[in-house]
């Protein structure tokens, strides 16, 4: 009888221990997402081109960039104030409207440097 309640008891400690963990994992990982929240820059849209190609649309205060980053090279593209992205956006509720204007700015940039 002794055994039995030495292994309930244990038993007991050991799913309160679990609960406590999972408890206090939560609210640490509630207060971490709050501090690394930023509040000035703010990834709008990130696209995989190829291996290590990306195109990455990034709001910056009131302004957004249009970024290529090609493994630590980092190359700005274009640059959209924030009222001609909302008014874009709103548009027509999504961003097909971006997609089609990169072919046009990736163009452009190519002929600067030629």
């Amino acid at each position: 009888m002794d055994s039995i309640l030495s292994g309930l008891f244990l038993l007991f400690i050991t799913i309160l221990i679990i609960f406590f963990a999972y408890y206090i994992t939560t609210i640490i990982g509630k207060k971490t997402s709050i501090l690394m929240e930023n509040r000035y820059v703010k990834v709008l849209e990130k696209t995989s081109l190829g291996l290590n190609v990306n195109i990455e649309i990034i709001k910056i205060n009131k302004k957004i960039y249009i970024v290529a980053i090609q493994g630590k090279t980092i190359e700005l593209l274009d640059t959209i104030n924030e009222s001609e992205w909302e008014y874009i956006y709103a548009q027509n509720g999504n961003l097909f409207t971006i997609k089609k204007k990169m072919p046009n700015i990736l163009k452009n940039k190519e002929n600067k440097k030629l």
